[in-house]
């Protein structure tokens, strides 16, 4: 078990990644709950609003209403097809906007004034962020709905179908819904999956014990908590081998703020430094395992 520990951690070590996000001062400082279940259900809550303010914005539809309104597996599987659905149809807005844009000035008339292609190609930047926050939201929701598969997976078989207990596969468990429907009424919490699923409220969480997640599954809850729904102006990913990738966020490029600018390198320079000793110290604990995961 150690070893598999220590040869995960050790795969994770192969890249750094370091991303500067700029964020409102309202969430300046909102650190993630030292209770994991209290963290998944702030993390969904956060997402359906974030999801609720693009169809606002956009009209995109988003499906504004939500069935599973907790922190398990079924309300972040709801967010993710709420996310994909929504991506959906900006693919095909912006593929519309794009085309304007493309289109020859002969037979109707689509030539634009300066200010107007402006506009279009203002609203075709806004429509790829929004896009690229449902890609987040769908990704990071995929990824905990995973941690609670990893949860399920290990049920003791002595315990599965007890009290608490209850798997998704039987007919107990919470039922998720079609991608296209519709949500008629607000689903009940699903105390019945509680010792390892986390479809329940606020008030229960604190009448049950914390989830049991391994230094993997804390990992994976921790970055998706730091992302947020804010949007990454920097980002700088450095593998073991030595290459470099920067990636900047256009409108943030065009008039950088040297503040952010001296920030982010600080962060890669204290990242790395850190990273080194991480590396190391692996290295050592592990040795010939860690040295095949380089070699790969």
């Amino acid at each position: 078990m150690g070893d598999s520990i220590l040869g995960r951690i050790g795969k994770d070590l192969l890249k750094l990644e370091v991303n500067t996000i700029l964020k409102d001062s309202s969430s300046v400082g909102d650190k993630m709950p030292s209770n994991f279940r209290e963290a998944f259900c702030k993390l969904a809550k956060n997402y359906h609003f974030q999801l609720i303010d693009i169809k606002d914005d956009f009209g995109v539809d988003v499906r504004g209403d939500e069935c599973w309104t907790f922190g398990g597996m079924r309300s972040f599987g709801e967010l993710r097809q709420r996310a994909l659905q929504g991506e959906k149809a900006f693919k095909i807005k912006i593929a519309s906007e794009t085309a304007k844009l493309k289109a020859p000035a002969s037979g109707k008339d689509l030539s634009f004034s300066r200010a107007e292609r402006q506009q279009i190609e203002d609203n075709l930047q806004n429509m790829k962020r929004a896009r690229r926050m449902l890609q987040r939201i769908q990704a990071q929701s995929e990824l905990m709905v995973s941690i609670f598969k990893e949860l399920e997976r290990i049920i003791p078989k002595k315990k599965k179908g007890k009290e608490g207990y209850a798997t998704l596969s039987g007919s107990s468990g919470p039922k998720e819904l079609p991608t296209a429907e519709k949500c008629a009424e607000k689903k009940p919490e699903h105390l019945e999956s509680r010792c390892w699923n986390n479809d329940i409220s606020l008030g229960s969480i604190q009448t049950v014990d914390d989830l049991n997640l391994s230094p993997s599954q804390i990992l994976r809850l921790r970055k998706a908590w730091d992302l947020g729904t804010e949007e990454i102006v920097m980002q700088t990913i450095i593998d073991i081998e030595g290459d470099v990738t920067t990636r900047i966020m256009r409108s943030f490029a065009q008039s950088p703020e040297q503040t952010v600018l001296n920030i982010h390198n600080q962060a890669v320079l204290t990242s790395t430094n850190m990273w080194k000793s991480l590396v190391k110290t692996v290295a050592d604990m592990v040795g010939s395992t860690f040295e095949a995961l380089l070699r790969k």
